[in-house]
């Protein structure tokens, strides 16, 4: 250019060109007519499916300018899969791992309260023989199983709050401490929880106090 001063005739939001980007750099954009460049990137919005619209953008383009190619097109969704291609790869696998934990510490929980059911059948028996209901006999087990789950969720939080920060670089749009997904995690725990709890509480509350006392 050989005026080396711009006039500056707006202001746009902050950009972010790629996903492992952690701040917004300092950009200006220049009208086409007043700097020339050897390529360009254009973007085109479409109404309706994408499917043969480039030979439409060929012909548009071939319309204005002749000797104007285009090396390469490509859709919005092609381009966000190779630019988060890195952060989606570990995201499948940290849920892959995150499940079968889950599942572990469902079938850990299980196993737990069912050995602890069996090991108080004696008093279960009495328990009900001296008028406590089923109801109430399914309560109490269940709620020692998520009581047993809510201490190991509040030591939980507390290391993953301090491992996330390690995983920065792998979040895209998500801090690293967002109370959303802690609260969804621990809801999700709990729930699971109350389900690995239910089956020996059942089990307890079916004690036939009868037999138990004759044993």
């Amino acid at each position: 250019m050989a005026d080396p001063w711009s006039r500056v005739v707006g202001v746009v939001g902050n950009v972010r060109y790629k996903a492992e980007e952690t701040g917004d750099g300092m950009e200006m954009y220049y009208p086409s007519a007043q700097w020339e460049f050897e390529s360009a990137y254009v973007a085109v919005r479409l109404q309706g499916s994408p499917a043969g619209f480039e030979s439409a953008v060929r012909q548009a383009v071939a319309s204005v300018d002749s000797e104007t190619g285009i090396d390469e097109m490509k859709s919005m969704e092609a381009l966000m899969d190779e630019t988060l291609w890195q952060q989606r790869s570990w995201g499948y696998v940290l849920a892959g791992f995150a499940a079968a934990t889950l599942l572990l510490a469902a079938i850990g929980l299980y196993g737990v309260m069912a050995y602890s059911v069996a090991l108080r059948r004696t008093e279960i028996g009495i328990r009900a023989a001296l008028g406590a209901t089923p109801r109430t006999i399914f309560g109490e087990v269940t709620r020692e199983g998520v009581m047993l789950a809510a201490v190991g969720v509040a030591v939980g939080l507390v290391a993953a709050l301090g491992v996330t920060r390690l995983l920065r670089s792998m979040l895209y749009g998500v801090p690293p401490s967002d109370p959303v997904t802690f609260i969804l995690a621990a809801l999700v725990l709990i729930g699971v929880a109350a389900i690995a709890s239910a089956l020996p509480g059942w089990r307890a509350a079916s004690v036939d106090p009868v037999k138990i006392l004759r044993n």
